[in-house]
């Protein structure tokens, strides 16, 4: 977790391509208002739909979802977000996850019963919080 420009989408591709490295070939990073429109579109377009998605994108071996809290949190988006972050858990699957808000804050803006899950995933040992400059604005300097 960390403000914007601080590395945070840098590290996650650093962590994905080492594991693909290592051998975890089922990997997949996904931009969660990405995910999120692609979740939707496939709704409309796709036999099995919604649910032919979410049951791909939380089948990954290892999950990378960046940039968590940016979206609008309808009731739509909330459902979707707590039914993959939940599958995960479930299935005791590793799931990678940026945001610029903690878990005290996801709790807020999106659901306690996601932050829960979050934690429950790795515990709060594991949240790394990176600090600094917005990189993008420096380099424009």
């Amino acid at each position: 977790m960390g403000s914007r420009g601080v590395g945070k989408t840098h590290l996650m591709v650093a962590l994905l391509k080492e594991s693909i490295r290592r051998g975890h070939l089922s990997v997949c990073m996904k931009s969660v208002p990405r995910m999120l429109m692609e979740i939707r579109n496939n709704m409309k377009n796709v036999q099995g739909g919604e649910l032919a998605y979410m049951e791909r994108v939380t089948g990954y071996g290892l999950l990378f979802l960046d940039d968590l809290g940016v979206e609008k949190p309808s009731d739509w988006v909330l459902q979707t977000l707590y039914l993959i972050v939940d599958q995960r858990y479930n299935d005791n699957q590793p799931l990678v996850i940026s945001s610029n808000f903690d878990l005290d804050e996801i709790a807020t803006r999106l659901d306690d019963r996601i932050a829960s899950r979050i934690a429950g995933l790795c515990g709060k040992d594991c949240i790394i919080e990176l600090e600094g400059e917005d990189l993008r604005l420096e380099e424009q300097l």
